[in-house]
């Protein structure tokens, strides 16, 4: 017991020690003192142990939350440099002429979209002389290496660049004023696949608010825990108090107080282990899926950047021939169709409609059994096509599988498809779209139409596009 008390009617008695004071002090009054003593030093005592454990929590707390944070931003980061073609960097002249350019145009929509996804607007490219270029949606085009503009290079990082360039490693940069708040810079490179050298590293600022956000909330439950077994002790040692102090008139939460703050604090204790415990295994588990998928979509991006080298040399072949036969359209696709993650390759010819008939012609020449162009009713059954000034019906395809899109099918009578056709045709870029509907069934999983306009000169007027049939799950387990 923490605490003893002689019974009410036990005799006084003289205490040795006080002879000559005149006074007697009785058993009750000389055991109530040292009582006292143990109970400050024993609350004391409890209370700077936990303290110190508390703090030691906090800590492991917010280290863990903080590496968390620093792993998912090079993530994040990394994950958007390898986005990023070498080839169209290599292409960058980083000055402001780039910024009037397709190229970086669709490169900075690129970036807004993704930072959307991910709630991060300060995205920049960045070369070793210190020349700026804004991919988010905030800020400037910059070229001057001295005072950045708010929100993307903090000048203070300008010491930093020739070490980042050496090491060719992400890093976090940070916290520094940018003017208008603090921001931590996670910055990873952009590399030349064949000499490994860094382009520029990619750069997204996240707000240092946020960040101390997140520290705090992790510091505030490591001392909510630490002050929940202090409050479950104080009570538990308050009953006890409650019960030296009462005796036999004592109520029974007070003479079992003892046994019941060690069964709380147990299952305090039990609690807050197993939950450490757990955090500690998420967090594990985290990095172990983060490693796994950032090598996995590194494979994915190396693979569709593959995709997006095979479409320009398809356009090529189809800018240069006289004119595209089914048979040449094969042979030239075809050892592309069997080592690439295209499922088939398609040639969409641009015809007019005053050239309709002539071509429909043609068609049937080639696949006898093809009537004209066609698109799909509301049923998805195949029906003629519907008037229009022009259209671009499949004429050529190459497949891996047995399955392909019957020729003469209009790809442009689908909504979706139209819209991205006509974003490649005005951008003069290639642009993708998610597979709507199409008379052939194309397996389980999403497919992905990878679009690429075909000039007759450059400018000039478009003659058709090629199209790459991606089929994600089989890209992903290839």
């Amino acid at each position: 017991m923490l605490f003893h008390r002689e019974p009410k009617n036990a005799a006084p008695a003289e205490v040795p020690g006080r002879a000559g004071s005149g006074a007697a002090t009785t058993v009750e009054q000389a055991s109530e003192t040292p009582s006292r003593w143990v109970f400050r030093w024993v609350f004391g005592g409890v209370l700077a142990l936990v303290v110190v454990a508390g703090w030691i929590g906090q800590a492991w707390n917010v280290s863990v939350a903080e590496e968390g944070m620093r792993e998912d931003l090079l993530r994040i980061v990394s994950g958007i440099a390898g986005t990023i073609d070498p080839e169209e960097v290599r292409r960058f002249a980083f000055s402001p002429e780039d910024k009037a350019g397709a190229e970086f145009q669709r490169l900075r929509a690129q970036m807004i979209a993704f930072g959307r996804q991910v709630g991060l607007s300060r995205m920049y490219g960045i070369t070793e002389s210190g020349t700026v270029l804004c991919l988010g949606a905030e800020g400037v085009f910059q070229t001057v290496p001295g005072d950045y503009p708010a929100g993307v290079v903090n000048k203070s990082f300008r010491a930093a660049l020739p070490q980042l360039f050496k090491s060719a490693q992400p890093a976090l940069l940070g916290p520094a004023d940018a003017g208008n708040g603090s921001y931590v810079a996670g910055l990873a490179p952009v590399l030349d696949p064949r000499s490994y050298k860094v382009l520029m590293f990619v750069g997204v600022d996240f707000p240092v608010d946020r960040w101390n956000r997140t520290i705090l909330r992790a510091r505030l439950i490591a001392i909510g825990l630490a002050l929940g077994v202090m409050a479950i002790f104080s009570v538990g040692l308050w009953l006890a108090w409650a019960a030296h102090r009462a005796g036999a008139k004592a109520t029974w939460w007070q003479r079992h107080a003892q046994t019941l703050t060690v069964a709380g604090l147990g299952i305090a204790l039990s609690v807050i282990c197993g939950l450490g415990m757990h955090r500690a295994e998420v967090f594990e588990h985290q990095r172990a899926f983060r490693h796994l998928t950032g090598a996995r979509m590194q494979l994915v991006g190396e693979a569709l950047r593959g995709v997006g080298h095979d479409l320009m040399s398809l356009v090529s072949f189809c800018q240069h021939a006289p004119k595209v036969h089914p048979d040449e359209f094969g042979r030239f696709t075809d050892p592309t169709t069997r080592i690439s993650g295209v499922q088939e390759w398609l040639w969409l010819p641009r015809v007019p409609a005053s050239e309709r008939a002539d071509f429909e012609t043609a068609l049937r020449e080639v696949y006898p059994s093809v009537s004209g162009i066609f698109e799909l009713d509301g049923g998805e059954l195949p029906v003629p096509v519907a008037a229009r000034s022009e259209y671009f019906p499949v004429f050529c395809s190459s497949t891996r599988s047995g399955e392909s899109i019957p020729p003469g099918f209009d790809l442009a009578s689908e909504p979706v498809l139209g819209l991205a056709m006509g974003e490649a045709r005005r951008k003069a870029l290639p642009t993708a779209a998610v597979l709507a509907r199409l008379p052939a069934e194309r397996g389980s999983g999403r497919c992905v139409l990878a679009l690429q306009p075909v000039f007759a000169n450059t400018p000039g007027p478009v003659t058709g596009f090629v199209v790459g049939i991606v089929q994600m799950q089989a890209l992903l387990e290839r």
